[in-house]
């Protein structure tokens, strides 16, 4: 054994074989988005295409159109196939409306008082869509088989009339009607059950300017008679519907937008249901989707009602006698007007899609197993973060994180300069508290953290380019920051702020890159904390970015940065020591690039340039490949996103290769890049995190081994912090 051992090892080192443990599972805790449309509705999911993936469809009702994307068993979703309807659908539903076998959808559209039917093809696609007229301003579709055919039919809530409309589906592909029935003022939304025990499906309608319920009895052919109205709260907006006290009756879930809570209505033989509110512990409640199902697996039936106000959803666990006496609430996405409940990633377990109508992106939570849902964790930072940097400011061991923010109200008083930076420690878990939050500036861009005065703890150098300032703040040991001093007048809009020792002589320098004087200013440091006088050294047009590293082998750092408008980065030799020898190389890369990045990407020892470019019509990244003598070959280009803005990189799934995360200020979302062996990307997966993100790093968080990261989300004042959760093969 000891022979077979030693030749195999021979082998392995002969031949360069490498051994490394894979991931097993998703990558990290945060949900998966997808970016579309413009003004996101509605939602709904089924497996379109027969693969035995669960896909979505969403509605838009800017564009007057219905999305279509298909799973791929992981929880991610395809690029949308879109499909015409009619003006602004409010509602999107699916059914079997032809008998034949396969999904068919349908919107309501409120503003041609029209449905649309899109007819389902085996392929998973939908034909033109068929327009039928139902009333005025339908905003709402139930579907289920009323008449007891095997073949869906349909009602819909038509808002401006008061009114139900029944369409019953035929083989023939036309839709006929039946009954309209009135109900209560401003009917908004509509589901179907066994509310009694009647042979028929029947319906409850959400009646929203009369603060009601109506409940429609079915005789079992389809033809409806109301059985009450029951006062459910102030603005019922949405309902669901599943057997919440173990009865065999199906029960009514209430989201009241006005009032903010919700409300259960319990069904009985002759529906003389009870009303009972269900407790909210969000503080700022605008609920106005809801999801049922056994989102635990106990055999008793949940909910989970989605908050519009700040990203939340809150799902409410059933003990089968109409209590919920667990919560948990957990990170949905911005404005999320939409759920649908379903298994997207095959494991037996019910997961969420929502609909986030701020965000404009749907995103997939899925269920870890226990219940619970893998959301992103997210910290408040008071302000509005536009850039993220870490260091360990308290000295124990944990990585914390520092943000520097700009004010949402400019008028605020306790800090009249206009930004801030916020300090979070971390606790070594995964968890950030905030500790210290102070005025900085008025438009601070860019934090360098390092040991600026020798004292064995991190301090902080803040760029700001509106006062063209560069100020300096020591850590007193104490959670404190301090200002030392503050470099003022000597550069113009620096728009990124390094530091390191870039003349060897030991103590910490400071670089920026300067936007409107096309210049990098060049501080050396003299170990208290002070600087002299700057260098400046010229390079392209518009520069955004700066990085610092030895290109090229001689235990020398050069300085590169990202120009923006001249499509290029400068490659800057000599540049600390005084202009001694000093010389500039320029290189292209994609349109606008906003930010670069030095590291290894291809694993060939040499450093290579990455750049993120936010053009608008070829979003993405470029990448340079280093030659190791400081020149670097042609740019290749990837698409990622729509608004690319920053990048990070890591061995996030443990192959033994680089891989990269791009964040995507319009998708609210991380992309994770997973590299080749050929030095190439697979195509991006994208996780979501707060609403848009400015600012990228990555981490080992929670002391696990494992690269984390964290984004800075200038939309929802947060950082999002997103845990590895590989699970090593």
């Amino acid at each position: 054994m000891k022979k077979q051992i030693f030749f195999i090892s021979v082998f392995i080192a002969l031949f360069g074989i490498q051994i490394v443990a894979q991931c097993v599972g998703d990558n990290f805790v945060a949900p998966h988005r997808q970016r579309v449309g413009e003004l996101l509705t509605k939602n709904v999911s089924a497996d379109f295409n027969g693969d035995n993936f669960q896909d979505v469809a969403v509605a838009d009702g800017y564009s007057a159109t219905v999305s279509v994307m298909f799973g791929d068993g992981a929880g991610n979703l395809t690029e949308p196939v879109v499909y015409q309807v009619g003006r602004n659908p409010l509602d999107l539903e699916k059914g079997d409306f032809d008998g034949d076998g396969l999904i068919d959808l349908v919107s309501a559209n409120a503003d041609d008082g029209s449905l649309s039917v899109l007819y389902g093809k085996a392929s998973g696609g939908f034909s033109a869509a068929v327009s039928i007229q139902v009333g005025g301003s339908p905003t709402a579709i139930a579907v289920s088989d009323f008449n007891r055919n095997n073949i869906s039919d349909l009602a819909v809530t038509n808002a401006s009339d008061n009114s139900v409309a029944i369409l019953f589906g035929s083989s023939n592909r036309v839709l006929n009607s039946g009954a309209i029935i009135a109900v209560g003022a401003n009917p908004r939304d509509v589901v179907a059950g066994h509310f009694n025990r009647r042979r028929g499906i029947d319906l409850a309608v959400a009646n929203t300017d009369s603060d009601t319920l109506t409940v429609l009895s079915n005789d079992g052919a389809g033809h409806f008679f109301a059985t009450g109205n029951y006062p459910v709260g102030n603005a019922p907006v949405a309902l669901g519907t599943g057997d919440f006290d173990g009865n065999a009756i199906a029960d009514i879930v209430v989201i009241n937008r006005n009032s903010a809570d919700i409300k259960i209505i319990f069904g009985t033989p002759f529906f003389g249901g009870f009303v009972k509110t269900a407790a909210t512990s969000a503080a700022e409640a605008d609920f106005r989707s809801v999801a049922v199902g056994d989102f635990n697996r106990d055999g008793t039936t949940d909910f989970i009602a989605a908050n519009y106000l700040n990203e939340s959803a809150a799902a409410f666990y059933g003990d089968n006698r109409g209590d919920f006496p667990n919560q948990l609430n957990f990170t949905v996405g911005a404005g999320t007007v939409g759920l649908s409940a379903n298994d997207f990633n095959n494991d037996g377990w019910l997961d969420l899609n929502a609909v986030n109508e701020v965000a404009r992106t749907v995103t997939t939570i899925l269920n870890n197993g226990k219940g619970e849902f893998n959301s992103v964790a997210n910290f408040e930072t008071e302000d509005l973060p536009n850039y993220i940097a870490k260091g360990d400011f308290n000295n124990d061991g944990n990585t914390d994180l520092v943000t520097t923010n700009i004010q949402a109200d400019a008028l605020r008083p306790e800090h009249d300069d206009g930004g801030t930076t916020s300090i979070l420690l971390g606790d070594g878990a995964g968890g950030f508290k905030e500790s210290a939050h102070f005025a900085v500036g008025p438009e601070p861009t860019s934090i360098a953290v390092g040991d600026l005065n020798g004292d064995g703890f991190d301090d902080l150098a803040v760029a700001d380019k509106h006062d063209n300032k560069i100020r300096i703040y020591i850590n007193d040991k104490n959670g404190g920051f301090p200002l030392l001093t503050a470099l003022s007048n000597i550069v113009i809009q620096p728009h990124s702020i390094r530091a390191a020792d870039v003349n060897g002589d030991n103590y910490l320098d400071l670089v920026t890159v300067n936007r409107t004087s096309n210049n990098i200013s060049v501080f050396h440091g003299k170990g208290d904390g002070t600087f002299d006088a700057p260098l400046f050294i010229a390079v392209g047009s518009r520069p955004l970015s700066l990085e610092i590293a030895d290109l090229n082998g001689d235990d020398h750092l050069e300085f590169v940065t990202a120009n923006s408008t001249s499509n290029n980065i400068s490659v800057v030799f000599g540049g600390g020591n005084g202009g001694k020898n000093r010389s500039v190389a320029q290189y292209g890369v994609g349109e606008f690039p906003s930010a670069v990045k030095i590291f290894d990407v291809n694993g060939d020892t040499f450093p290579d340039l990455l750049t993120v470019n936010q053009s608008r019509n070829t979003p993405g990244i470029s990448i340079l490949h280093g030659n190791g003598d400081g020149t670097f070959g042609k740019a290749q280009n990837y698409p990622v996103g729509e608004f690319p803005n920053d990048l990070a990189h890591g061995d996030f799934n443990y192959d033994g290769l680089i891989d990269l995360a791009v964040t995507d200020r319009n998708y609210s979302s991380v992309f994770l890049l997973r590299g080749n062996k050929d030095g190439t990307f697979h195509a991006p997966v994208s996780y979501g995190v707060g609403l848009a993100p400015s600012g990228l790093l990555s981490g080992d968080f929670n002391k696990d081994g494992k690269e984390d990261l964290a984004t800075a989300n200038f939309g929802s004042a947060t950082v999002s912090v997103l845990i590895n959760s590989c699970q090593n093969s």
